[in-house]
């Protein structure tokens, strides 16, 4: 797991390559929704890491752990911003290794990637992880089930339905 992960992150923070458009809560954005696309494809998801509900939507519990080891390998350089509301800077020292990774993966890593850094601020892709209905479930440091999350979708109760309740 821990392989996979750290090179995805390398990925994502290499392809970022204005280290001021990326950021911790983009960074974060990036491995929900590609986890996200990867379980619905796949069944499985690229970090295999338990999300946690924060301020600005669901964190990757071991983010802190992997971002630390990729700058004890000289992989990353990490700056932290200089005020409280500054974003925390990242930088890639070298060429991620993304040989463990499918092509389903990188595909998604890349997609979801270059979608989010572009196209969104930090707050408009944080007030979009909120939007999801099991969010307002949730205290903040509640784990976020990823499978209710992203897979369970609203739908009508069918007839279907209703006889199989009553039958059980």
């Amino acid at each position: 797991m821990e392989d996979k992960y750290k090179n995805a992150v390398h990925y994502i923070i290499d392809k970022c390559e204005n280290p001021y458009k990326l950021g911790s809560i983009k960074l974060n954005k990036i491995l929900l929704f590609t986890d996200g696309i990867l379980l619905r494809k796949t069944g499985k998801t690229l970090t295999e890491d338990t999300y946690i509900k924060r301020q600005f939507g669901p964190v990757p519990k071991n983010i802190l752990k992997i971002l630390n080891i990729l700058k004890n390998d000289n992989a990353i350089a990490i700056r932290e911003g200089e005020k409280n509301n500054d974003a925390r800077l990242f930088f890639s020292l070298k060429e991620p290794d993304i040989s463990n990774l499918s092509s389903i993966e990188i595909d998604a890593l890349y997609t979801v990637t270059m979608h989010i850094y572009n196209n969104f601020k930090a707050k408009e892709i944080s007030d979009i992880s909120h939007q999801f209905k099991i969010w307002d479930f949730l205290n903040i440091g509640d784990e976020v089930d990823l499978y209710p999350y992203f897979i369970s979708e609203e739908a009508e109760i069918t007839k279907e339905d209703i006889d199989w309740a009553l039958s059980v």
